[in-house]
């Protein structure tokens, strides 16, 4: 019975450190102010014919998946002289004890041919 509270108490305390928000926010592309929504596309890492938009939103990327569209559609119209290839979304699946999250978007482009 001791054995067990020490567990609990242990337990407990590591779940509560754990969850704290003393951790640093990571970037995002996406700013919410009140209402309006804004993509701010200076985020996006560009290396060679790959980029990387960071989105880092609770959820399933079916849960944003227009926002993510909006993000595809602003990253092309600010970058009409690159073709994208394809688009992959960087997330963790939802499962027993862990909420998904969607980290971002990794790009694959090239340039246009003229």
């Amino acid at each position: 019975m001791k054995y067990r509270l020490i567990f609990l108490v242990v337990f407990t305390l590591i779940l509560m450190l754990g969850c704290s928000d003393s951790a640093p926010k990571p970037m995002s592309v996406v700013k919410t102010m009140e209402t309006l929504r804004v993509i701010d596309l200076k985020q996006v890492e560009t290396i060679g014919n790959n980029s990387w938009i960071p989105i880092d939103k609770h959820g399933t990327p079916t849960l944003h998946r227009r926002l993510i569209l909006q993000i595809l559609e602003q990253f092309e119209s600010a970058n009409h002289h690159l073709e994208v290839i394809s688009w992959t979304i960087d997330n963790k699946p939802y499962s027993y004890l862990v909420n998904p999250w969607v980290y971002g978007i990794w790009v694959h482009h090239r340039s246009k041919q003229k």
